[in-house]
């Protein structure tokens, strides 16, 4: 008896899938292509090795901005890919969506001023 975990239903084989064909849903199909060997894998994603430190860390500043770039775009479009791994936990996802669908006076609080002030 598992303490915890997800049981799945076992699958039987006569049932159909959605459109009635009669395909086993657990099936996935190929991705049409072999899989590559491990050393055509290594080397396609082999980088050139910098020649000296100054060119190292150039490199290394790049791959920083890129990465805070992608970061910084996902927390505006909420994109969990690329988010800190501070803000991926459900509970955090759960506070944003709480704090962005609520209605706020501070929201209008610029308009509000400048009404007075006119």
């Amino acid at each position: 008896m598992p303490l915890l975990r997800r049981t799945t239903a076992p699958v039987a084989d006569d049932e159909f899938d959605a459109e009635g064909t009669g395909v086993d849903p657990s099936y996935t199909a190929g991705k049409g292509r072999p899989t590559p060997k491990r050393s055509d894998a290594r080397k396609t994603r082999r980088q050139p090795v910098p020649k000296n430190r100054r060119e190292a860390d150039k490199r290394r500043r790049e791959r920083d901005r890129e990465q805070r770039r992608l970061m910084r775009s996902a927390l505006q479009t909420g994109d969990e890919r690329h988010l800190p791994a501070r803000d991926r936990a459900p509970g955090r996802r759960l506070a944003r969506d709480i704090v962005d669908s609520r209605f706020m006076l501070g929201q209008f609080a610029l308009i509000m001023i400048v009404v007075l002030f006119v």
